[in-house]
């Protein structure tokens, strides 16, 4: 969704990752690119912000299996 909000506001050029798309059914695309269209600052803000946290705990988890 934030990918998606970013295209649209011109704060990216590039489409998401096709990695990332092929997750998703093309219904569900679609419904995220309809969801990013009411985000506003304060929502984008706060998606992005959590979005940064679950990817600090993704790493401090993998750096504490690591041996």
């Amino acid at each position: 969704m934030i990918n998606f909000y970013d295209l649209a506001h011109n704060k990216r050029k590039l489409e998401p990752r096709p990695e990332l798309i092929n997750k998703f059914s093309p219904k569900e695309i679609e419904q995220i690119k309809e969801k990013a269209k009411h985000l506003n600052q304060y929502s984008y803000l706060k998606r992005r912000h959590l979005l940064v946290e679950l990817r600090r705990e993704q790493f401090t988890l993998r750096d504490s299996y690591k041996t």
